[in-house]
């Protein structure tokens, strides 16, 4: 039997040929002439996507459909981001409550040349990490529904992925928290993070609100205080 690591190694084999055979018939049939670099990247960026897809298609079971709580001093930073494919940007959607899940700031900001839905939502931490420092809070958790992203963070290997310079980013950030906490929640637990992400449609590329956020978000963050257990 083969392990996962060996199987993953498998799809990556896979794709770099499929990589390379789409380029040699863009050079035969089209005139289309691929740089290495250009391929190299192509083959990077699927295999992120497709982990991706792997890691949101996985079953979650036992997991709270709510958002929970931090326990004091803590407050909970949530992230996510909507990828826009076609324009190469992203939304950054973050909220930060505390254990009466009262919003104590929130942001959407527009993210340019962003590479992928993997890059996306690593901006969204650094977003979330960032808003927290210029708040003054010292004792923060970090949570968000990438899981990818999470385990980067959360893992003291050093990252040679595409988004290597972005988690070393991240990680910085996080030193200068008394105390800092990287969790994973699945989507139906980090929803006002993700409305943030997906409603932030003015014309300015950034949006911050202290002790509040849109009353649209606000709305939703008070349906999932009702249902919330603290931890």
């Amino acid at each position: 039997m083969l392990g996962c690591r060996d199987k993953c190694k498998q799809v990556e084999i896979l794709i770099t040929i499929w990589g390379l055979w789409t380029a040699r018939n863009k050079l035969l049939f089209e005139g289309q002439s691929k740089r290495p670099d250009d391929v190299a990247t192509f083959v990077r960026s699927y295999c992120l996507e497709l982990h991706i897809i792997q890691d949101r298609m996985k079953p979650k079971l036992h997991r709270a459909t709510y958002w929970v709580a931090p326990s004091l001093p803590f407050v909970k930073i949530n992230f996510d981001s909507h990828f826009k494919q076609e324009a190469f940007t992203a939304v950054s959607g973050v909220i930060i409550r505390d254990n009466n899940g009262h919003s104590l700031g929130a942001r959407s900001k527009m993210n340019c040349h962003i590479a992928s839905s993997f890059a996306a939502e690593a901006h969204a931490a650094i977003n979330g990490l960032q808003l927290a420092l210029d708040l003054g809070f010292r004792y923060v958790i970090l949570e968000g529904d990438s899981l990818s992203v999470i385990k980067k963070l959360k893992s003291e290997k050093e990252d040679f992925s595409e988004i290597s310079a972005l988690i070393w980013d991240a990680k910085q950030l996080s030193r200068a928290f008394s105390l800092c906490q990287f969790r994973f929640t699945p989507r139906d637990s980090n929803k006002v993070a993700h409305a943030m992400a997906q409603e932030w449609t003015s014309s300015s590329s950034e949006g911050i609100w202290i002790d509040g956020a849109p009353e649209s978000i606000t709305t939703l963050a008070a349906a999932d205080r009702k249902q919330d257990v603290p931890s």
